[in-house]
């Protein structure tokens, strides 16, 4: 009896693979499975050792019963397509894929010192040039990922796998995607929720690219200094929230450089194309400040590691470099359509104007110097022709806010941070404050409830009796819309800003052409100049200025613009999107 157990166990671990070579024959290849991994979604993971080759593998054990649905089964082979057209020093190697009768083998590169998910759990949080050795090897891996058209959707953490000389290596791509073309859009929502950007979360209305991956990158660094996610929360909607705001903070007691905090703010901004690239995160002063060593010694998974243990080793450098080059040569170059900007936004918890005004000085009268204004002559344009709100109505509740200029254009913002104008009766004008293509022109059939909901606004005015006749004008809609305690702010595509005050008084202003038109709560209407309105009474002046820092703090912080909206986002789109 102890004997026929003992052969079912020998039985057991051994894998055998049947295939047919070129001459006909049959041949049989065994490799034997030896220790327990780990397991996932669908399969789990073992030791395999390949005789033939005389080293050990990790192989994937899938039981085709949980395959049963031929979507699952796609999926599995997506993965193992794209996983095989990758060839990079710091990816997981694929090696082979077989199936047999009852289950399906992956078998890829043995990574033997587990993961960085298990050495930051096991340390809690990492040196600064412990992440600077981490961050480099692993944007080099997105590079390349990147310029085969693949997103890999799941960069995390527990996917990043630490080889025996402690070499960063990406894995599992069981949620990457290949795209037709660099610049084409995914509409699926998928990943890890702590590590998602804020497009893919919105992405069934928006759609997302390769930059997806570069937020990733931001939360595993900040994750690498901290030992914990920068989003995460004990609710998945909240946590959802967090990152649709960009809204984050370190621990009073940490002790990151400004270096790190800034490459941080540049790589989590939750507009793409605001993100910074790849290739600038390589040159950012945070990996260039000090040199990057070579390897780093095993002892660093268990505890703080001195300097003194670092290898750095000038030919060991140059030939990883070489490796990297070599490889990058043999795929076309690194398409990603970012592009850093020079402002660098601050993401803190947000709170209501009234505590913000307390918080930012006032503006800098440097720029309203009398001879530093442009003459208001000189502009050649009457004050009439200063397009801006004549009428609202709010539905934030639901959607959004219908807007009626005063050169007749109809239009809506809608809770989603889109605008529709209707500048003439067969298409719109349409502007995405997540997109950088500017403003952009769509058939009105194109726009579904979107335009159903214009319609219904457009019959409001009618209503109460305001036209909507277009006048021949400059075309302008509402890109930017801010809610406060202290009423509302819109921004124009003019540069117009029009603040609306709680009492119905109004402030309308170019800072461009330095007008200013003040509407008192009864609708008496003045225009002057900045610098008049600056030295007329108090009360004016403090709600200019009120309204001008409120102006700044947006200017420099843009992750407020969409504060209002961002609660009702997700039922937004789901509502657009029918």
């Amino acid at each position: 009896m102890k004997q026929n157990i003992t052969n079912k166990m020998d039985q057991c671990s051994i894998i055998e693979r049947n295939y047919t070579t070129k001459s006909g024959s049959t041949v049989i290849k065994r490799y034997q499975k030896r220790k327990f991994l780990g397991k996932g979604s669908f399969s789990r993971c073992y030791e395999i050792y390949d005789p033939d080759k005389q080293k050990l593998l990790a192989g994937k054990v899938i039981d085709k019963a949980s395959l049963d649905k031929n979507e699952a089964k796609e999926k599995l082979l997506n993965e193992v397509r794209i996983h095989q057209l990758m060839s990079h020093p710091n990816i997981v190697r694929f090696e082979e894929y077989f199936e047999d009768s009852s289950k399906a083998y992956l078998l890829i590169e043995l990574c033997s010192n587990n993961s960085l998910k298990a050495m930051i759990k096991q340390r809690h949080k990492l040196k600064e040039i412990e992440a600077q050795y981490f961050l480099v090897q692993l944007v080099y891996a997105v590079k390349y990922i990147h310029s085969q058209n693949v997103i890999h959707r799941d960069l995390k953490l527990e996917n990043l796998f630490l080889s025996n000389d402690m070499q960063l290596k990406v894995g599992d791509f069981g949620l990457a995607t290949k795209l037709s073309f660099a610049e084409e859009k995914k509409r699926s929502v998928c990943g890890t929720p702590k590590y998602m950007a804020p497009e893919v979360i919105a992405s069934k209305a928006r759609g997302y690219t390769l930059i997806a991956d570069i937020w990733s990158i931001g939360v595993i660094l900040y994750t690498m200094l901290l030992g914990e996610t920068p989003f995460e929360s004990d609710n998945i909607e909240r946590t959802y929230r967090r990152i649709s705001i960009g809204m984050y903070s370190y621990p009073k007691d940490s002790n990151i450089s400004p270096e790190a905090k800034n490459l941080i703010s540049q790589i989590l901004k939750i507009y793409p194309s605001k993100r910074i690239s790849l290739e600038d995160i390589l040159n950012h002063s945070f990996v260039t400040k000090t040199a990057i060593p070579q390897r780093l010694p095993e002892a660093a998974l268990e505890s703080s590691i001195s300097y003194d243990q670092l290898t750095f080793d000038e030919k060991e450098s140059i030939e990883y470099e070489e490796q990297i080059i070599e490889m990058e040569a043999k795929t076309p170059e690194n398409s990603t359509p970012t592009k850093v900007s020079d402002e660098i936004y601050t993401n803190k918890h947000l709170t209501s104007f009234n505590t913000i005004s307390k918080k930012i000085p006032l503006i800098n009268k440097k720029a309203l110097k009398k001879e530093e204004q442009i003459p208001y002559k000189e502009q050649r344009l009457e004050t009439d022709s200063m397009t801006y709100i004549k009428h609202y109505k709010d539905y934030t509740k639901n959607y959004g806010i219908g807007y009626l200029l005063t050169n007749g254009v109809i239009g809506f913002y809608f809770n989603d941070m889109t605008s529709l104008a209707l500048f003439n009766k067969e298409q719109y004008a349409y502007y995405d404050l997540y997109s950088s293509a500017g403003i952009s022109y769509v058939k009105k059939e194109t726009m579904g409830k979107k335009d159903k909901i214009l319609d219904q606004f457009k019959s409001h005015c009618k209503r109460i009796g305001e036209s909507n006749n277009i006048l021949d004008s400059e075309e302008v809609l509402v890109r930017q819309v801010t809610k406060t305690k202290d009423g509302i702010l819109f921004q124009l595509s003019n540069d117009v800003v029009q603040m609306v005050f709680l009492d119905g008084a109004q402030l309308i202003f170019n800072l461009k052409i330095k007008l200013l038109i003040h509407i008192d709560k009864l609708g008496a209407k003045r225009k002057m100049t900045i610098t008049n309105a600056l030295n007329s009474d108090k009360t004016l002046t403090q709600s200019f200025k009120c309204a001008l820092n409120l102006l700044d703090y947006l200017n420099t912080n843009t992750e407020l613009l969409i504060l209002q909206c961002t609660k009702r986002r997700n039922l937004m789109i789901q509502e657009v999107s029918n």
